[in-house]
């Protein structure tokens, strides 16, 4: 599943964005990466630098969640 990580404005800290795919509300027909581009439009401010990346790719330990940065 694609999720978006991007740098919180606010708190400096990464964020992850996990699209609701599965919204009951979802338009019909929709596919699943105009429904990524849909909810990013409205979840994430305008400006901010974002990856796209599958969820499989993001660490499994989480200790150290508030500490993980994005490196290109």
């Amino acid at each position: 599943m694609k999720i978006v990580v991007f740098t919180d404005s606010v708190t400096g800290n990464m964020a992850v964005f996990y699209p609701s795919y599965k919204n009951r509300n979802r338009p019909i027909g929709e596919t699943d990466d105009d429904c990524l581009a849909r909810t990013m439009a409205n979840g994430i401010p305008e400006g901010t630098v974002t990856h796209v990346i599958e969820d499989s790719e993001l660490p499994t330990d989480r200790t150290f969640r508030d500490a993980w940065e994005w490196v290109d």
